[in-house]
């Protein structure tokens, strides 16, 4: 948290002439900065909040991004075949971010500024393209992986302003882009990028990211190691 308020101060005090010319040069006309650069992930993990403060230093509309972790993410579809359900479908989203948010300023739209859920996805090719795409963004809303919509971006002042980001107990590991863009009249003004990353917390933090996002395989283990622990014990009671 102190990075943040470390740059609003700097940013805040400095010379008038000098941020207009950065402002009207397109360099330093917006700079951010977040709460934190990482985020700890253990198996009491319920969830967490990501600050951001930023500061403008020319009028315009603001749209600020979180993209988590991209990933190849497979769908598929079951149906029933001779009375027992089969995969009979699927299909291949390359490059998935497996977290994504959101925030506008006051006033700011989608379509200005590139974000949103259909921004950042490949339009669907076909209706069929169109219903996995669709199945898959449920499924991820459900999660509070994707969002609904945008957040509000809240000004502090004029020209400084907080935005939070509430980050899902099944948030993903990995590294957090996070973007911000000022624009006016369509124009982009300023760009500045940050990330965090979320990590593992020792051996049981590894343990339930891993039931999470692999939950067949951490069942089959699960079960693989019961049984082996069964076996051992009756290897025990015979030979005593």
């Amino acid at each position: 948290m102190w990075r943040c308020f470390l740059v609003l101060l700097v940013l805040l005090f400095l010379p008038m002439g000098t941020a207009a010319t950065a402002a009207t040069e397109g360099e330093g006309a917006l700079l951010i900065a977040v709460s934190t650069n990482h985020v700890r992930v253990d198996t009491g993990f319920k969830g967490g909040e990501i600050t951001i403060f930023g500061v403008k230093h020319a009028p315009g509309e603001i749209a600020v991004e979180i993209i988590g972790p991209q990933r190849t993410t497979i769908v598929r579809r079951k149906s029933r075949v001779l009375g027992v359900w089969a995969n009979t479908d699927s299909r291949t989203f390359k490059a998935f971010p497996q977290f994504y948010a959101y925030a506008l300023s006051p006033g700011a739209r989608e379509q200005n500024h590139w974000v949103g859920t259909d921004a950042i996805l490949i339009p669907p090719e076909s209706p069929e393209d169109r219903a996995f795409r669709d199945a898959l963004i449920r499924y991820k809303r459900e999660r509070g992986l994707l969002p609904e919509g945008p957040i509000r971006l809240t000004y502090l002042s004029a020209d400084t302003f907080v935005v939070r980001f509430a980050l899902p107990p099944d948030a993903p590991v990995g590294r957090y882009a996070v973007r911000a863009v000022l624009r006016r009249d369509g124009q982009k003004l300023g760009e500045f990028q940050d990330a965090f990353t979320l990590d593992h917390m020792g051996l049981a933090g590894m343990a339930r990211t891993f039931s999470r996002e692999q939950p067949w395989a951490y069942g089959l283990i699960c079960v693989i190691m019961a049984t082996l622990a069964g076996w051992g014990m009756s290897v025990i009671s015979i030979r005593r």
